[in-house]
């Protein structure tokens, strides 16, 4: 069987933005779609390590991407995108910006959760709904949002992550069905553990809860579940049968102890 790619999702090469492009999965998936011919847009804030990606990208045979440096937890930054989209109609969004740290939400920095909710919630909006227009209206189109596994239950010590992967799930799974029909499709991609720097720079044990798996892994198994016709998936997840099992209340009190002993 050969690689799940984008053209077999019926999705030609041409205008393609990532966000988050400067590591993980975001860089996995451009990587993906410069060896596919896609026009490349790269979005992160750090203006090196995407130059540094641009350049590998070019010397491997792809067309030099372009190079957007915007921080999504500003307005200015996600204004900067939604111009950029507005002057190239996307044939394919992939948002996976993200940030976290640990710690119980009473002793957070309530600016630094803010702007966290602003790169999840507010940024995955807006540039899905400006990704929408033009897909629209060329009947043709893929929108994945890169969620998290700690969507789908209550995590304390991280619980406005949680909470903000939640709805960017919800919303792209209601989008699915929204656009069904219209050949425009959105994709809610739900890793567990993947090995990204995510982790250490959020002071996390990056083993906590189970091994890493490598961001192309997560690429490939999104684009498996898109061919099989999927809204959703969570590649690398584990446990999952156990905690189908266990009632809510007890499943978030064995969170808490887990957590807690994570941190000391």
């Amino acid at each position: 069987m050969s690689s799940p790619n984008f053209k077999s999702l019926g999705l030609e090469p041409g205008p393609a933005l990532v966000t988050g492009a400067s590591s993980g999965i975001g860089r996995a998936f451009a990587q993906q779609m410069a060896g596919e011919g896609f026009e490349l847009i790269l979005v992160a804030r750090r203006q090196k390590v995407l130059e540094e990606l641009a350049d590998e990208l070019e010397r491997g045979g792809a067309s030099r991407p372009i190079v957007l440096v915007a921080d999504l937890g500003t307005d200015e930054g996600q204004q900067s995108v939604l111009d950029c989209i507005a002057q190239r109609p996307l044939k394919v969004l992939v948002n996976s910006a993200g940030f976290t740290f640990q710690g119980p939400f009473a002793e957070q920095d309530t600016e630094l959760e803010r702007v966290q909710l602003k790169v999840f919630v507010e940024a995955t909006m807006r540039t899905t709904h400006a990704a929408l227009t033009g897909m629209l209206k060329a009947g043709n189109g893929l929108v994945i949002n890169v969620s998290s596994r700690a969507a789908f239950r209550f995590h304390p010590g991280l619980a406005t992550y949680a909470a903000g992967k939640a709805w960017a799930t919800s919303f792209t799974r209601a989008l699915a069905e929204e656009l069904r029909g219209s050949g425009v499709r959105a994709f809610a991609l739900c890793p567990g553990n993947t090995r990204t720097g995510f982790h250490e720079r959020a002071g996390i044990d990056p083993e906590w809860g189970g091994g890493q798996r490598e961001p192309e892994f997560v690429v490939r198994s999104a684009l498996q579940a898109l061919q099989r016709g999927e809204a959703a998936c969570a590649p690398g997840e584990r446990g999952a049968w156990l905690r189908r099992l266990l009632p809510d209340g007890l499943a978030l009190k064995l969170s808490g102890i887990l957590r807690r002993i994570a941190w000391n």
